[in-house]
């Protein structure tokens, strides 16, 4: 990874943090918590961020601010992290508000912490053994539409 993609990756995660954390209505607030947090950078830079972290205001007229979308389109995994979740999952199974993944012996937790990462709405957290791996979603809903992304993989 280069150190221009490792600072815009560790930009974005401070986004999704920050935006997490306090209300912020406009880029120039994310920039200046942004500054505030040693990070400088620009408004269209961040305005870049937004775009690409599929950012959306939410709140009632006058106070709006950004937020993560409750539901992202698609699953989105780098080239990698797909690779090694195709080699390493045996089987997808869902039940009620949870989706259980079997993986080759030992791989679970690093698959887990690759699902982590993602930050992905509908995944409230994982739970991994050695060669299994618990999913909790909001609903029985968001638990299918995530075995649905990851069975899609």
């Amino acid at each position: 990874m280069t150190e221009d993609s490792y600072t815009t990756k560790m930009r974005r995660e401070l986004i999704r943090q920050l935006i997490m954390a306090e209300k912020i209505g406009t880029q120039e607030q994310l920039v200046e918590s942004l500054r505030l947090k040693g990070v400088e950078t620009t408004q269209s830079t961040v305005s870049r961020d937004i775009k690409e972290l599929r950012l959306v205001k939410t709140g009632s007229a006058g106070n709006r601010y950004y937020a993560i979308p409750e539901r992202q389109e698609k699953l989105q995994l780098d080239d990698n992290s797909l690779m090694m979740f195709k080699n390493v999952v045996l089987r997808i199974d869902q039940a009620m508000n949870q989706v259980v993944i079997h993986t080759a012996t030992g791989m679970a937790p690093g698959t887990a912490a690759m699902l982590d990462k993602l930050h992905w709405p509908p995944i409230l957290g994982t739970l991994a053994g050695d060669d299994t791996i618990v999913i909790i979603a909001k609903t029985p809903e968001t638990a299918m539409e995530i075995m649905e992304a990851l069975t899609s993989l």
